[in-house]
């Protein structure tokens, strides 16, 4: 069994490269560690540098944007989405995403929210 803990994990990158990451939920703040790109890479794209993904992770392969690799990344496209330029709309963001998440596989279909579907007028 993996446990997944990035979205308890804050990370910084320092001047030599490395990460400093401190978990938020711990009792005990002082769990801070330091990680290099590597490890930090472990915890998001598949274990890869962004740099290292083929344009065909991205939901958008022309900017790089919005790289789906994990079932996670489907609910992190649709939390940033606010931060993308154009003027596509939220409608239409949804819909590529979920077409998108379609092709992956059903996990990432699965991990399409709820909310989301609904508001596309999908149904399970």
């Amino acid at each position: 069994m993996q446990l997944d803990f990035s979205d308890r994990i804050k990370a910084n990158k320092d001047m030599s490269g490395k990460y400093s990451c401190a978990m938020d939920s711990c009792e005990d703040k002082s769990a801070d560690y330091d990680m290099n790109e590597n490890d930090a890479a472990q915890m998001r794209y598949g274990g890869k540098k962004r740099s290292e993904l083929k344009d065909s992770d991205f939901l958008f392969p022309e900017t790089r944007s919005f790289p789906i690799v994990t079932t996670r990344d489907v609910a992190d496209a649709i939390s940033n989405f606010g931060r993308m330029k154009g003027d596509m709309s939220y409608e239409a963001f949804l819909k590529k995403l979920y077409d998108f998440a379609q092709k992956k596989g059903p996990e990432f279909v699965k991990a399409f929210p709820m909310a989301s579907k609904e508001r596309l007028g999908i149904k399970e």
